[in-house]
């Protein structure tokens, strides 16, 4: 069995190595190239016809809380960013003085259209594991962004104190690692309210 081996080549000084790289360099060419269309081999008006790609985060608003599928972590930090700024965008319409209620009523409005799914299943109990997770997601993020009162969270919610601190150990780091990803305090504002 024969094998070829590729040298590397070894360089005396730092200078040989510099004038190398800068021969690979006078080699690549000086613009960049256009990049290429999705579908190259196929004319402009057939590509404009062809159907968009799927959104990450499937369509289950008509589907029954038993058969919520759970999302892909991919798709569920893409849903949970729509929430959050769906959220901001609504409670910046909203006048100061409107309390809790109707800060909650709107993010479960944010959420559910976020993770396309019907007001039941972030609002009702469910064990079903898609269902169960969204409203897992629900609760943390309302405890995060309305309000810091676990009770309050839990009467808007229909559950004790002690869920809302469970959600908050489940899914708190994901909410907070999502939230200072999106508001890193340059790239945008929190919804109009500092």
């Amino acid at each position: 069995m024969s094998m070829l081996l590729a040298t590397a080549p070894e360089f005396a000084s730092a200078a040989a190595l510099a004038r190398h790289y800068a021969a690979v360099r006078s080699r690549m060419p000086r613009v960049v190239p256009p990049t290429p269309r999705p579908n190259p081999f196929l004319p402009k008006p057939v590509i404009i016809m062809l159907p968009p790609p799927t959104d990450i985060v499937p369509d289950q608003r008509r589907a029954p809380r038993e058969r919520v599928a759970r999302l892909t972590a991919e798709a569920e930090q893409t849903a949970i960013r729509r929430a959050i700024s769906a959220y901001f965008d609504a409670a910046a319409d909203t006048p100061l003085g409107y309390g809790t209620k109707v800060r909650m009523k709107i993010l479960h409005a944010a959420i559910a259209g976020a993770f396309k799914v019907g007001r039941d299943v972030v609002l009702q109990k469910s064990r079903w594991s898609g269902s169960c997770r969204i409203r897992l997601i629900s609760i943390g993020l309302a405890h995060r962004l309305v309000s810091d009162s676990p009770s309050a969270v839990g009467i808007a919610f229909g559950v004790d104190h002690s869920c809302v601190w469970n959600a908050r150990r489940r899914v708190g780091a994901l909410i907070e690692d999502i939230l200072v990803e999106m508001y890193d305090g340059a790239s945008c504002s929190l919804g109009g309210r500092e």
